[in-house]
């Protein structure tokens, strides 16, 4: 979610900048993959998770009288496919594979409409951990997770196991969490910044992911009112950002990042945001350096697009999607950058020869993203006419699909841009 929130819903359809709490792909492997680090022989190479079948993973966990770990995910949350891509890879997470049985649902597969429309997310990805005897849930965690994290979820969760509504909370920066993530989700967002702005100070370490959430929140706050909290947030975010020590993900660093670059934005502190991008930028880059292998290394692809694009430099990034487009030929996400960079360098050709590449592999809600993508590049293009077109295109698949209520707004925002280019076109 780029304009704000990135992970959470209402800022996961963003069609015009098809930005998203990031990315990856339709063809990253479902499972992941085989980790190379030497480990112990009671650890599997890798977890086996069995894909978009709920039903089949919930009979099988009732067999085996164990509980269900649920992965929901999306192809273009770049948070999901850091999960997959290195903490499910992470030997400590492999040696509790024979103590759940492994799920994973893609969110965008029409097969799944279903399971996703009785399962209402408002983040990306959500983990779930299930008592197959009552098809019960016992954790529901709406976040990212180091492997150290992850484990100790899981203990609780086990832990919880047949107890009546017995439901797994976090405990410490984790709490916290959680708590802002809860008012996001009812879109409490003034309380969401006054609760953070209250409680961070009392977490010393640990509260990387609460403080990007927090950097969020205040900046949807009405501008009269942001201050002072915003600007101690942003304070406090530059200090965790520049901590080693910090244990969150490399992707969720790189979330606090871009947090702090556009806050600084919207404080028209413009040379304090570049500097800031600069190093956001280079952070991204020697981290896809020491990628171990392609799954890892698009996991920050969406990232870096951003980064380049707020230092101006949108070109930086052509070589990194042009390599992932051939590492990963099946996923819709590559293009799609790729297009919105060549927009944004107003190389509209090339815009259009990847857009076009990216719609013949799009799937799910994402679609209208794409085609409104697609209608940008035709409307900056001077093609009204045909970004009109687009954009009924978009209308009437999505009307086709199974979407979640929430997209019923988008699809009607979609329909009207479509009937106002039309007018001006003729």
């Amino acid at each position: 979610m780029r304009t704000s929130l990135r992970r959470f819903a209402w800022h996961l359809i963003p069609l015009a900048s098809l930005s998203a709490c990031a990315s990856t792909p339709a063809a990253a492997p479902s499972a992941p993959v085989t980790a190379t680090d030497a480990v112990a022989p009671a650890v599997p190479a890798a977890l086996t998770f069995i894909e978009d079948d709920y039903a089949r993973a919930l009979a099988d966990a009732r067999a085996a009288h164990r509980p269900l770990f649920v992965d929901a995910w999306a192809p273009w949350c770049h948070t999901c496919l850091s999960m997959r891509a290195f903490t499910f890879r992470d030997a400590k997470v492999r040696a509790h594979a024979g103590d759940f049985t492994w799920a994973s649902i893609d969110t965008e597969k029409p097969e799944n409409a279903a399971w996703v429309a009785s399962h209402p997310m408002h983040s990306w990805p959500t983990l779930y951990v299930v008592d197959p005897e009552g098809d019960h849930i016992v954790l529901e965690w709406a976040n990212s997770a180091t492997a150290d994290e992850l484990v100790a979820l899981l203990a609780g969760a086990r832990s919880s196991m047949h107890r009546p509504n017995g439901v797994v909370l976090p405990a410490g920066a984790a709490t916290l969490e959680a708590k802002l993530d809860g008012l996001v989700g009812e879109k409490k967002l003034a309380e969401c910044a006054a609760t953070a702005e209250r409680e961070l100070p009392s977490i010393p370490l640990g509260g990387g992911r609460a403080t990007t959430t927090a950097l969020r929140c205040a900046m949807e706050v009405p501008e009269a009112t942001r201050e002072p909290a915003l600007g101690h947030l942003i304070e406090r975010a530059r200090t965790v950002v520049a901590n080693d020590a910090e244990p969150i993900l490399a992707d969720d660093r790189s979330d606090l990042y871009e947090s702090i670059v556009d806050a600084l934005d919207a404080e028209k502190r413009a040379p304090e945001a570049k500097q800031v991008a600069t190093g956001w930028a280079a952070y991204l880059e020697a981290e896809a350096q020491r990628a171990s292998d392609p799954v890892a290394r698009i996991v920050f692809d969406a990232h870096r697009l951003t980064a380049y694009m707020k230092l101006g430099e949108p070109e930086r990034a052509v070589p990194m999607l042009e390599q992932s487009a051939r590492d990963f030929p099946r996923d819709y996400n590559p293009p799609a950058r790729l297009a919105r960079a060549y927009l944004t360098m107003k190389r509209y050709d090339e815009a259009l020869d990847a857009i076009g590449r990216a719609l013949a592999l799009v799937y799910g809600p994402r679609t209208l993203g794409v085609y409104s993508l697609k209608a940008n590049i035709l409307e900056a293009k001077g093609d009204r006419a045909g970004a009109a077109a687009a954009l009924n295109e978009a209308v009437s698949k999505g009307r086709a699909m199974a979407l979640p209520s929430h997209y019923a707004k988008a699809l009607d925002d979609l329909e009207k841009r479509a009937q106002a280019l039309s007018i001006v076109a003729h």
